[in-house]
């Protein structure tokens, strides 16, 4: 009776899963002056030792119209000291059924200096896909390692105009113990955004922001959207990479 149970439970939770990120699942205040809908966003940063940084990355962008399709590319920079270990892309169709699937040796491999005069070894690997139907949507994954834990990226809720987030999170853990500091930027006092702090570790989550149309002498994205600036106690760092040197 046991296996019977099983096998049940198995079968009729499948469709359930392929359905998760259905269009038909957002809420339909996500869509007012939305190009694009960000479903999730999670990003996991975990500092290592003073010269490692590990950060696991996820996002699920819906495109709805031809006007989103910038919204879902990202650029996945790499350098010398910066590598990219894992690195994978689906794209689901409305019902929230993968299409197909991408590994790493599918992205475009591009230089992020356009002028090849200039001696640089940051690149970035990027989607190239052309949408057969609208909407559309596409889950990226990677995983990083970063020698260089001094520069933190700040954590943007909405990073463009014209695009809602329905969930954002931005988690730093700092097992290396080299102080945390961040600082809020046209965030403050917004109820759909949280923020929690424990013992070397901060937390940032976001959830049901509006799309902001993009309009004409409105105010730079940077003033718009809001931002977090993250770093470390630089004392605390300096003295760490001295005794690591």
């Amino acid at each position: 009776m046991k296996k019977i149970v099983i096998v049940f439970t198995l079968i009729f939770s499948w469709p359930i899963i392929g359905q998760e990120y259905a269009v038909s699942l957002l809420d339909l205040s996500l869509f007012e002056s939305a190009n694009s809908i960000t479903r999730l966003e999670e990003k996991l940063v975990e500092i290592k030792k003073v010269n490692k940084m590990k950060t696991t990355y996820k996002s699920v962008v819906t495109v709805l119209n031809k006007a989103g399709n910038d919204n879902a590319a990202d650029r996945v920079f790499y350098r010398n000291d910066l590598t990219i270990k894992s690195l994978n892309a689906k794209i689901l169709d409305k019902n929230g059924e993968v299409i197909e699937q991408f590994k790493k040796k599918d992205f475009k491999d591009l230089s992020a200096v356009s002028n090849s005069a200039l001696y640089t070894d940051s690149r970035y690997y990027v989607l190239d896909y052309t949408p057969k139907d609208y909407p559309y949507t596409l889950i990226l994954e990677y995983e990083s390692i970063n020698k260089n834990t001094l520069h933190l990226r700040p954590w943007l809720p909405r990073v463009r105009n014209n695009n809602a987030v329905e969930k954002s999170v931005y988690e730093i853990k700092d097992d290396a113990k080299l102080g945390i500091v961040y600082r809020a930027k046209n965030i403050d006092n917004n109820e759909n955004i949280k923020i929690t702090s424990t013992t070397n570790a901060l937390k940032f989550e976001a959830s049901n922001l509006p799309a902001l149309k993009s309009e004409a002498y409105m105010p730079s994205m940077d003033n718009s959207l809001g931002r977090l600036m993250l770093g470390l106690n630089s004392s605390v760092y300096m003295v760490k990479i001295q005794r690591k040197t």
